[in-house]
């Protein structure tokens, strides 16, 4: 069979193809797969699952943090104004105790004109705090990233 062990050569092998299939799969068992079938058409002897998970980790790491750098260089200064109200979100006020994010959770209470206005003007200020909300779908952002990985980033289609 000339099956042959050489770590180094057996971690190379495992990474380029657990990295080439990250590029489309985010599933650790699917990367895990390819790595197995790669390292068992390369011939080489199969290290532990563990070596094969924990570099599988790793490497999808990496590319899903390149992919989230990609679409994050493509923001224009509007939506990094919109990062920076984000942001502001999560500070705690010292009197309530409360953050911005808290406040927006808040449900709304039962119906009555009173009320639909106070919850029309907290919808005006989630739309003022995060002005991309109130935009098309920025599909650009994502234009070279492969769908799998970022499906659940990608807005839903306006039916």
């Amino acid at each position: 069979m000339k099956v042959t062990y050489d770590s180094a050569r057996v971690r190379e092998v495992a990474e380029q193809a657990i990295r080439k299939a990250a590029q489309a799969k985010d599933n650790p068992a699917d990367l895990i797969n390819v790595a197995l079938d790669e390292l068992v058409r390369a011939r080489c002897e199969l290290p532990g699952y563990t070596t094969l998970d924990a570099m599988a980790a790793t490497v999808r790491t990496e590319v899903n943090n390149a992919f989230c750098q990609a679409v994050a260089g493509r923001i224009g200064p509007v939506a990094r104004l919109a990062r920076l109200r984000l942001g502001r979100l999560y500070v705690v006020d010292p009197v309530t105790r409360r953050s911005g994010f808290d406040r927006l959770k808040d449900v709304a209470k039962s119906a009555s004109l009173g009320k639909f206005r106070l919850r029309l003007d907290l919808q005006s200020r989630r739309l003022r705090t995060c002005p991309f909300l109130r935009r098309s779908p920025r599909r650009h952002l994502l234009r070279d990233s492969p769908s799998s990985p970022l499906s659940s980033c990608e807005p839903a289609a306006a039916t």
